[in-house]
């Protein structure tokens, strides 16, 4: 992303769809702030946040449509997510966008590899761990190491700033730290002072031995990329 590019960042409420999903309502509020966090975030960045509600996913795709024609937007880009629902969704999404010209490019971010990535030299998946393990790691070595920070951008694409709000159950997760500085904290310190020990200590409940991550790679705050980057 070069400085004189033009980003605006787009979240979604879907309360209908939680629902179905049985979203936990500290769940939801973990998500509302870290949102909150994060536009502050992107500010920082001249980046600024449309939140919008859509009761369904499958209101989700002309919504997206909408926006694009009115900020002149031509190219959407969004991690893909692999449950049925959430691929249904972005297959419709991606179908709207091509109707009215605009790229749709969904990046493989939830998981290290993307599903059918790692295979055997058949090019079929492997049936014993051992020989994926090593396939597995020999990938990983050639990944590209992460990427810092990126530069402040010279424009802001959008000078309004979304309220955030749900409309959806909520209870207090403030015992959860939600900006991105204290998650990165938390996962070098567990890579410091815990890991090693981590397949013993997770199961005495008399130990803080779990990570404590496991909120926030649910939530998307924290990647697996970013977990591995730090281990390894």
């Amino acid at each position: 992303m070069s400085p004189d590019s033009n980003v605006i960042a787009l979240f979604i409420e879907t309360p209908g769809q939680w629902q179905e999903h049985n979203l936990a309502p500290i769940q939801a509020d973990l998500i509302l702030r870290r949102l909150r966090e994060l536009s502050v975030e992107l500010k920082e960045l001249n980046i600024s946040m449309i939140f919008e509600r859509c009761d369904s996913f499958s209101n989700c795709a002309d919504f997206i449509s909408s926006l694009c024609q009115k900020h002149h937007i031509n190219r959407l880009w969004a991690n893909k997510e692999y449950e049925l629902n959430e691929v249904k969704r972005d297959e419709l999404v991606a179908e709207t966008l091509t109707n009215v010209g605009v790229e749709s490019r969904f990046i493989d971010d939830s998981c290290m590899f993307s599903p059918g990535e790692v295979l055997n030299q058949q090019g079929s998946y492997f049936k014993v761990f051992t020989p994926f393990k090593k396939a597995w790691l020999s990938k990983f070595a050639s990944r590209p190491v992460p990427v810092s920070k990126p530069p402040r951008l010279e424009h802001n694409a959008l000078t309004i700033q979304s309220e955030l709000s749900f409309n959806y159950p909520l209870k207090d997760s403030s015992a959860y730290p939600i900006s991105t500085k204290e998650i990165i904290t938390k996962l070098r310190e567990f890579a410091a002072d815990k890991a090693s020990d981590y397949s013993e200590d997770r199961d005495f409940p008399a130990i803080e031995g779990t990570s404590k991550l496991s909120p926030y790679l649910a939530i998307g705050a924290l990647s697996v990329r970013q977990c591995l980057a730090r281990l390894f």
